[in-house]
């Protein structure tokens, strides 16, 4: 029996589990964040300067550390975080909201109405870029178990024809296998082709200036980056190999 062919796709649907896992882990965090900075008092906007004076001597107003506190004990300790970014507040802070936030939230102020309110908008930006992420993931996800069991029909195919004693059998037997190659082989055609539309068009194409796309963020990690690509075309060329060795038997009984 010949097997194998979808073992990179299956590697590939395991590291996007894992994937799925850290970012929803990484949404659930800023979630919590925004809601505790949302939880906080503050001085309320467009404060005069005199009573914005008077609003520093208030126990109830609350100083910027409380924020980096919440911060570091939602976004910075999700399980993954060292292995996966392993940076200072500061450095964190100013990839996910900018340097203006970060600095603001850096210094040891009172919290402003303004910047509870960009603090608290910018975590909820990054909480939707992570569960529009998921979603791609979902896909991508689903996309690979669809070309992994499309991969495994299309084997069973090559199963029943490449160890045949081609000599014993019958010419219609023969032509028979012959047409069921060229129908696998168009199929895998078909997968490529969906799957390079997915890469141009789809929902593996990243708007991101260091990956060209998806799967080089994904399987960067994988001797091959483009698994589905890889499998299918390792399949095609199998096909078309056993297609080969069935065409020249027909040849010879003709």
């Amino acid at each position: 029996m010949v097997t194998g062919h979808a073992c990179t796709i299956r590697a590939s649907i395991d590291i996007v589990r894992k994937e799925r896992s850290k970012t929803v882990s990484e949404r659930n965090a800023f979630d919590e964040f925004a809601k505790a900075v949302n939880s906080f008092d503050a001085a309320p906007l467009n404060q005069k300067p005199i009573q914005t004076r008077s609003l520093l001597e208030n126990p109830r107003q609350t100083d910027t550390h409380k924020i980096r506190q919440a911060y570091r004990e939602s976004v910075m300790d999700v399980q993954h975080y060292e292995e996966e970014y392993n940076e200072t507040l500061v450095v964190n802070l100013t990839a996910e909201f900018g340097p203006k936030i970060a600095s603001a939230i850096v210094n040891a102020n009172p919290i402003t109405s303004q910047l509870q309110q960009a603090i608290t908008t910018a975590a909820k930006v990054a909480k939707k870029e992570r569960a529009d992420h998921v979603a791609t993931l979902d896909t991508e996800q689903a996309e690979l178990k669809e070309a992994r069991q499309n991969i495994s029909e299309l084997e069973e195919v090559l199963t029943s024809n490449i160890n045949g004693q081609y000599y014993q059998k019958s010419y219609n037997t023969l032509r028979e296998a012959y047409h069921q190659l060229i129908e696998a082989e168009s199929q895998c055609r078909v997968i490529l082709q969906d799957r390079q539309r997915q890469r141009q068009t789809g929902h593996t194409k990243v708007r991101s200036e260091s990956v060209p796309d998806l799967q080089t963020y994904l399987y960067q990690d994988l001797e091959i980056t483009y698994p589905v690509l890889s499998d299918t075309l390792h399949l095609y060329e199998d096909l078309r190999s056993c297609r080969s060795r069935i065409e020249y038997w027909l040849a010879r009984i003709d």
